[in-house]
């Protein structure tokens, strides 16, 4: 073992703690940096899957009127769509028992669950529901205390409890799980004659396509083209409602939900490594000042400048192996784990455990790199140390106390107990380690605030959000009602105290003069009383409506 190795080693194993501190330090921020390229990379590659999996639509329409078998193969044949498949999709009520309590629930009808086209439904147990039978979506079966597979539920069909026997639990890429499924409905699924049954219609309320190359502009253009074409053969008419997807085959709202949030781990992660990089700097800073006599006599004997760095730089290598060992597979199963349970939350298949290479790279170039690169300034300080001040012990820094003018600052300070102002002057003796000392500790103190005021603040803001509406229930009518009607009917119901009726409709918004299916935006139009009490949204500018406005529009801040 060579000469210098044993005083590697013997400089580590000596100072076990400092050892021990600086490497966490390290394989802190190198762990998360792992996990969160990990993590991004399992979660968009397990999305990208899931997308291509299900057959994702480019646009999907929803009617308040039916369409039956020849309006979808009519829509099928325009030239602007590619493909198109209709479904119907409503609420139901059901309960697990006949004297049970009634709950909510959502019904989804394929028109053929053998040739699926969009949304693929994934079997999971059992079979494809039948003739009086119904299926349940796979991550809500226990959850909302379905029966198991063979069993009995009953759904309400009018005032009366139709009994159906559940023939399968299915994946709907389109449903989340509890406790992430914001209606809190579970999902069930029936064949066409079975929701005739329950609904009566078997026609379809819901209509997806493709174009055959996906532009947001294709998409619009098709939609409006399928429009026209549904109204001339008077299916739809000028005042039908409907709603407008249209969704990107490439990305989705929750890959752009999860995006920001994995670049908000990143720029954490490369915190926690800055914050690394300074107790690096400081730790040897500490080493280099100790071993002045040292530095002195290997210079005395022959030592070159580039062979006494090299002998610093190769502890502080060993620090970084070390971190390494500790930091990557702490980060790989860590990011594995986090993949893990938001794409669980997302209900799309987890894939088995694997190291990725490309992050297990990033940890290695960033584990080793960093605390080289903090090292090599206090290192190549250290070294520079002349010999003869080396060998006389004066230190780094030391015999020159008091020429500076933060020195002389210092030395002015009067009055206070002689411990303390040996205590404050000691603390301003070595500036720089004292400055990287506090840029320790106000980086860490200041990334602790920014977590929390960041989690504060989301929370306050969807908590506003949803304040801003200020109703319990809400009903949506198939066709418009009068408002001189309906409102007596509901004020009459027990325990209802406040009672609007608004008009909610699908529109487009463009500026003047921008007609091209490009610029157009499509907006939520409501229409809310003057005196409302329900509505009551933050103004970013302006002011809302009043009775002398006339006609006037209240934009949201995005658009």
């Amino acid at each position: 073992m060579s000469i210098a190795f044993r005083k590697v080693w013997r400089d580590l194993w000596n100072h076990k703690g400092r050892t021990l501190l600086v490497v966490l330090s390290i394989a802190v921020g190198v762990m998360a940096l792992g996990m969160t390229t990990a993590s991004n990379t399992l979660l968009r590659r397990g999305l990208a899957e899931s997308r291509l999996a299900r057959h994702k639509p480019d646009a999907r329409l929803s009617f308040v009127v039916p369409l039956n078998d020849d309006v979808i193969e009519v829509v099928a044949d325009m030239a602007e769509v590619a493909e198109a498949e209709g479904r119907i999709s409503a609420n139901i009520r059901w309960k697990a028992a006949l004297d049970g309590e009634w709950k909510d629930g959502i019904l989804t009808v394929s028109p053929d669950y053998e040739r699926q086209i969009f949304d693929l439904l994934e079997l999971k147990s059992g079979a494809w529901p039948g003739a009086d039978e119904i299926a349940v979506e796979v991550g809500h079966q226990v959850s909302y205390g379905v029966p198991s597979i063979g069993g009995m539920m009953y759904v309400q069909v009018n005032d009366r409890a139709l009994p159906l026997k559940i023939a399968g639990a299915l994946r709907d890429p389109l449903q989340l799980p509890p406790p992430y499924n914001a209606v809190n409905k579970t999902a069930f699924y029936v064949n066409r004659d079975t929701a005739g049954r329950i609904l009566d219609t078997r026609d379809f309320n819901e209509l997806s396509f493709t174009v055959p190359a996906y532009s947001e502009a294709n998409v619009q253009n098709a939609a409006k083209a399928v429009q026209e074409k549904l109204r001339r053969l008077g299916i739809i008419s000028a005042t039908t409602t409907f709603s407008l997807d249209v969704q990107d085959p490439a990305s989705d709202t929750v890959q752009q939900f999860m995006d920001g949030l994995g670049l908000v781990l990143i720029v954490m992660a490369f915190f926690s490594l800055a914050l690394s990089a300074t107790l690096v700097i400081n730790t040897i800073n500490a080493i280099v000042a100790q071993q002045v006599t040292q530095i002195g006599i290997m210079k005395t004997i022959g030592g070159l400048t580039w062979q006494i760095v090299t002998l610093y730089m190769a502890g502080v290598t060993v620090y970084g192996l070390l971190s390494l060992a500790l930091a990557v597979p702490i980060g790989a199963v860590s990011g594995y784990y986090l993949s893990a349970f938001w794409l669980t939350a997302f209900n799309v298949p987890v894939a088995p455990f694997e190291i990725l290479p490309e992050s297990f790279l990033y940890q290695a170039g960033v584990g080793l790199l960093t605390p080289l690169a903090a090292a090599l300034w206090p290192v190549a300080q250290g070294v520079s140390i002349p010999v003869r001040q080396a060998i006389a012990a004066y230190g780094l820094g030391t015999g020159r106390y008091g020429s500076q003018w933060l020195d002389k600052v210092m030395g002015q300070v009067q009055g206070l107990p002689r411990m303390m102002t040996l205590a404050l002057r000691n603390t301003f003796r070595r500036a720089g380690r004292a400055a990287l000392t506090e840029i320790t500790l106000t980086s860490a103190g200041a990334i602790f605030m920014m977590v929390v005021t960041t989690g504060y603040s989301f929370n306050q803001t969807i908590d506003k959000v949803w304040s801003s509406w200020g109703f319990d229930v809400l009903f949506i009518f198939r066709d418009y009602q009068r408002i001189a009607e309906m409102e007596p009917v509901t004020w009459s119901q027990p325990g209802a105290n406040q009672v609007e009726m608004w008009a909610w409709v699908q529109a487009k918004a463009h500026q003047p003069g921008q007609t091209d299916p490009s610029d157009q935006y499509d907006i939520q139009l409501r229409g809310i009383p003057h005196k409302t009490t329900m509505f009551n949204p933050t103004l970013t500018e302006g002011r809302l409506l009043n009775d002398a406005d006339g006609h006037a529009v209240v934009f949201n801040q995005k658009l």
